[in-house]
This record gives structure tokens, C-alpha cells and sequence, in this order.
């Protein structure tokens, strides 16, 4: 049975799980960044995200995807910074909200490319996506899975996506590396975790059912339709990437000054 628990984030679903009852039947899945971010972007968690929750496997990832509203004249990297170079321009960037994955790799790449495009944040991609489908916001970046369906039906332009390769589901949208940004990857991972006490032999036997799920050629085929690839990893790599990502992120918002608001 799927709960969806939108609100802050994530933070609200997260501390619902990692509160549940360690026996197997509470999982968390959600988009790894929103994990690892929030573990610093709000210090005043009712849990701890390095020790109440282990990462049972990466499922998948995809890369971000910077979109636009067709109307904006630009169509590669290179022209959206000159664009946003240009003296009283003022461009907007759609988010799902202050502190999300999609907000804080589009602050990176600002911070990269030293153009200025003014952050308007959502309560949720959707919201977002709305507003840059309708013209009101020119530009959005978003998880790839949620934004390449308007892509493809023409109410959006890709100007690029944000991992190290050209996505396989989407080959004809490049890279921000390739684009004259080498060093800018910023990919997205779907994660699914466990209250830390959670037995062991629960713990395997999850792990099982998700790497076989992950290995169905049906299950591989719709990731890929969707702009992901199926990734699957044991539980000890999981959790150690977790931590690590924890740990990277944390320099990026003291680094930029963030906060919740």
C-alpha cells in the first residue's frame, strides 16, 4: 500500500517511517537528494538520518532535466547563460521547493556558470511544471522522470540533462558537460530505507525481493521509458552512499548559505 506523505521536503514522510515499527512492513522510498539534503538543511529533524534509517538498495537513478517554456529564446546551455547574462533579462527557474535536489543542482550550476535566473520555489514539482507549461515561469529544472512526458508532447523544450552521459531513454537531449560545463554532473537516485532496527534476516529478505523486482525485463523497460536506469545495490554500499552523499550535500548548503526558507 503506497502512502504518499508530501510536505516540507519529505521530512514528513521520512520521520513517519523511520518512527515505524521495525518489522518489515514500513519502507521508505524516495528521491535520494530530499534524503541526504535535509539531513543538514533542517537540523531539527525528530530523527537521525545517519543512524534511524539504513538504505536497504539504490533502485534507480536519472538525471535532472533543465526545461523550458518554448517560448524562451534559447535552446542550449551556452544561449540560456548568455540570456541570463544579458542586463535586465530577468529570468525565473521553477522549483518543487527551497532545498530540493532540482533547487540546489541549479544553484550549483548558476554558481558555475555565473548567470543570475531568479528562484521562484513550489509546493511540489507538479505545481512547478504547471506553471512553466503555462508560460507564467520560463524555466524549470525537474527529475527527468517527471518533466520528459512534456518534452515529448511538445508543451516543453530540453535544453539539457544533468548526468555524465546522454540519458538511454532520451539520447537526443545533451549534456550539461558536453554543453562547455565538463565538470557538472548531478544525477538523481531513488532510494528505499528501513527503520535502522529492522532484523537482519527482514532486512535480506526485502533485499532479495527488490533485486529481483529490479532485474524483470517489464520493470527495466518502464525505468527506461521513463528516462531512469534500474541500478539495484547491496544494503552496505547503499547505506555508506547515503552517508557520503549526507556528507556532500551538507558542504554545498553552508556553501551557498541555504536554508529551509
Amino acid at each position: 500500500m503506497i502512502d504518499n506523505r508530501p510536505g516540507a521536503g519529505g521530512t514528513l514522510g521520512s520521520t513517519l517511517a523511520a518512527r515505524a515499527a521495525p518489522d518489515g512492513h514500513t519502507l521508505l522510498v524516495m528521491g535520494l537528494s530530499n534524503y541526504v539534503i535535509n539531513a543538514t538543511l533542517y537540523p531539527r529533524l525528530a530523527f537521525d538520518p545517519r543512524k534511524d534509517m539504513i538504505a536497504l538498495s539504490v533502485l534507480a537513478e536519472a538525471p535532472l532535466l533543465i526545461a523550458a517554456h518554448p517560448s524562451l529564446p534559447a535552446r542550449t546551455v551556452p544561449e540560456l547563460v548568455a540570456l541570463a547574462r544579458k542586463p535586465g533579462r530577468g529570468l525565473d527557474y521553477a522549483s518543487g521547493g527551497s532545498g530540493t535536489g532540482p533547487h540546489l543542482a541549479m544553484e550549483l550550476l548558476l554558481e558555475r556558470t555565473g548567470a543570475r535566473i531568479n528562484h521562484i520555489p513550489y509546493k511540489g514539482a507538479g505545481a512547478a511544471l504547471n506553471d512553466v507549461i503555462s508560460g507564467q515561469v520560463s524555466l524549470t529544472m525537474v527529475n527527468m522522470t517527471a518533466g520528459l512526458p512534456f518534452v515529448r508532447s511538445g508543451k516543453l523544450v530540453a535544453i539539457a540533462v544533468t548526468s555524465a552521459r546522454r540519458a538511454a531513454g532520451a539520447p537526443d537531449i545533451p549534456t550539461v558537460a558536453e554543453s562547455g560545463y565538463p565538470d557538472f554532473v548531478a544525477t538523481g537516485q531513488h532510494v528505499a530505507l528501513l527503520p535502522a532496527a529492522t532484523p537482519r534476516r527482514i532486512v535480506s529478505r526485502l533485499h532479495a525481493e527488490f533485486s529481483r523486482a529490479l532485474a524483470l525485463a517489464d520493470v527495466r523497460d518502464r525505468l527506461a521509458a521513463e528516462g531512469s536506469d534500474p541500478v539495484g545495490s547491496s544494503t552496505e554500499h547503499a547505506s555508506a552512499y547515503v552517508i557520503a552523499e549526507i556528507d556532500r550535500w551538507a558542504k554545498v548548503i553552508r556553501r551557498l548559505g541555504l536554508t529551509p526558507g
